[in-house]
């Protein structure tokens, strides 16, 4: 029996071992909990060719959302390299967004409002401020947005000012009685502008008083403790549970650990708590609309899991769902929340650098990107409002005195 040189055998056993690499698992590290995994099986079939270095580009559908090109690749040393030609099937398990998928990218869509924003005005007429209370209120001669206190560049206020375009502002009182505060809810309820706890800077630093005017300028302490205790950073919405309209106050910091109660009240003076737990994990910063039929609440900070993206909503205050646990904007806190044009908005803040990019959702579900990069600068603990079919932005801050802000901007 005649042999093999030992190249012709070297040989044969190369072949061998290249032929066995037919099916290899791709099971990419998570970047966090929050990422899907996804498992990538690809099935070779070898073509001898004289290329070196074989890439892959494959193309994947992820439900279910969006269409994603994957494209890892590698490079292999082979003494006899084939061209593979690789079929890819891949499966996201868990909630899958656009925002996840390019690391926090944001793609603009082809939704027309919150992509351009025009500067009303580069200087409010009040002082520069963060923290704010917004509102619309017709306090008698039509509707007009109101600026409420706030941290300014000259202190805790508790300054009042209203405009009818947003260029112009009057001063209705240079001092609300409230005392200067910042991080208060400010809302209109009933014919009158209300303001809820804050933060004042002097003992007992966080406040649960609960203020009522029905012009701005004529302020009445309508309890000195809403029972609800003092808290910072809270939201404040107003919502029909079916027994009528009124004021709720969600989560926020008080002297010590981050809430998630709900309180509610129809007169201001009498408060229920709904829940001394809901649902989703105490927080602060976060931001809160009525959209659908429900009360949603949407991101913020926590002390046990750290800046969020989430979004729960409940019809009732006491029972709450989550929609996602991931919405498709980065996690942050501080930021606006609107309702327009059918849809809710979420607008800049800090997670964890300064944004202006803005984001909209028909559902809660999936949010969609109408740019990254507003006209106004990053910026968090804004204020704003929906006023004669617009959206608006009204001052905040980056991270020093000197840098607050009163201008405002709108958009369409």
């Amino acid at each position: 029996m005649k042999r093999l040189p030992w190249v012709h055998l070297f040989f044969v056993l190369l072949l061998s071992v290249s032929c066995r690499k037919g099916v290899k698992t791709l099971a990419p590290t998570q970047p966090s909990a929050k990422t899907p995994t996804f498992t990538a099986t690809h099935t070779p079939t070898p073509t001898p060719q004289p290329s070196s270095t074989p890439t892959e580009t494959p193309t994947s559908t992820l439900s279910p959302t969006q269409t994603y090109t994957v494209t890892p690749s590698f490079t292999t040393t082979w003494t006899l390299t084939p061209t593979l030609t690789y079929t890819w099937t891949l499966t996201a398990t868990g909630t899958f967004c656009a925002d996840q998928a390019t690391g926090h990218t944001c793609t603009p869509t082809d939704t027309p409002a919150g992509a351009t924003w025009h500067e009303a005005t580069s200087a409010g007429g009040f002082p520069p401020r963060y923290g704010l209370g917004t509102a619309v209120f017709d306090a008698g001669q039509g509707e007009r947005m109101w600026v409420v206190g706030g941290g300014s560049t000259l202190g805790y206020a508790d300054d009042v000012w209203s405009s009818a375009d947003g260029v112009t502002w009057d001063q209705a009182t240079a001092s609300g009685g409230f005392g200067g505060r910042y991080n208060h809810a400010c809302l209109a309820y009933q014919g009158k502008l209300w303001v809820i706890g804050g933060y004042p800077n002097v003992s007992p630093w966080l406040l649960d008083d609960v203020w009522s005017s029905p012009d701005g300028v004529h302020w009445t302490e309508v309890t000195v403790s809403g029972g609800f205790g003092g808290r910072q950073q809270h939201s404040a919405l107003v919502f029909d549970d079916g027994g009528g309209e009124k004021i709720w106050v969600i989560g926020g910091s008080i002297l010590g650990p981050d809430m998630s109660d709900v309180w509610c009240s129809s007169d201001g003076v009498r408060w229920t708590q709904k829940t001394a737990a809901a649902g989703f994990a105490p927080r602060h910063y976060h931001t809160s609309v009525v959209f659908g039929g429900r009360m949603w609440v949407i991101g913020g900070s926590t002390e046990s899991q750290g800046v969020l993206n989430d979004v729960w909503s409940s019809a009732d205050g006491i029972h709450w769902t989550q929609e996602t646990p991931y919405a498709g904007f980065k996690e942050r806190w501080g930021a606006l929340s609107l309702v327009y044009g059918g849809r809710m908005w979420e607008i800049g803040g800090w997670g964890p650098t300064f944004l202006n990019d803005t984001w909209s959702s028909a559902d809660g579900v999936h949010w969609d990107c109408s740019t990254p990069n507003a006209d106004f600068s990053p910026r968090y603990f804004l204020g704003g409002a929906v006023f004669n079919n617009r959206m608006w932005v009204i001052a905040g801050s980056q991270p020093y005195v000197e840098m607050l802000k009163s201008d405002v901007w709108y958009s369409p």
